[in-house]
């Protein structure tokens, strides 16, 4: 284990995790463990998510993303200039703008209620202490779910801005990307309708 990989550009050291979470702001899952340098892109690449997507998600399933991820089968990102710049990629953004703000709000929500999540007191030395770590990212997790039907005090919220993703291999993602953006295209075609 190299404590360097653990530094971000934030100029913290910190353990990367990827959360998915649904409307009502219920974590879905979390792939946790990768050090915080490590682009988002590159984490999901590595995610059961990814891995495996046909157990996870039906042909009409998708995960909004940034657009610093690319367009596949499970993954709808937003447009990137050029193409950001059309009247309607600009609406689609908007609309999947104000959807995705749901996983900023949840993580914020994670950081608020467990503030050790914000800085964990843990010198990781060995793989057993990388475990504990993870393990203590989603137990959280859990208890943010298991807490969701309590109150919730809004002066808890710490926005988070994300990191910036990586672009996968090109030869594993021309069959997805394509797919990806006929259903990018659908998805932005059915939101113009009700504009």
């Amino acid at each position: 284990m190299c404590g360097e990989d653990y530094y971000t550009r934030k100029g913290s050291y910190a353990i990367n995790a990827m959360i998915v979470c649904d409307d009502l702001k219920r974590i879905r899952h979390v792939f946790a463990g990768f050090p915080g340098c490590s682009h988002d892109h590159r984490v999901f690449m590595y995610s059961k998510l990814a891995l495996n997507p046909f157990k996870y998600f039906s042909g009409h399933e998708y995960l909004l993303a940034d657009s610093a991820y690319p367009v596949s089968d499970i993954i709808v990102p937003t447009f990137k200039k050029p193409l950001a710049n059309s009247h309607e990629n600009t609406a689609l953004n908007t609309a999947h703008s104000q959807a995705r703000v749901i996983v900023e709000q949840t993580i914020g929500m994670l950081k608020g209620r467990f503030q050790s999540l914000k800085a964990l007191r843990l010198r990781i030395k060995n793989k057993k202490d990388h475990e504990f770590a993870v393990y203590w990212i989603r137990t959280c997790c859990m208890l943010h779910n298991m807490l969701l039907d309590d109150e919730y005090d809004e002066e808890w919220t710490v926005e988070d801005d994300g990191d910036d993703g990586l672009i996968p291999n090109p030869n594993q993602q021309a069959v997805a990307t394509e797919r990806g953006s006929t259903k990018r295209e659908r998805i932005k075609q059915y939101v113009l309708r009700w504009q």
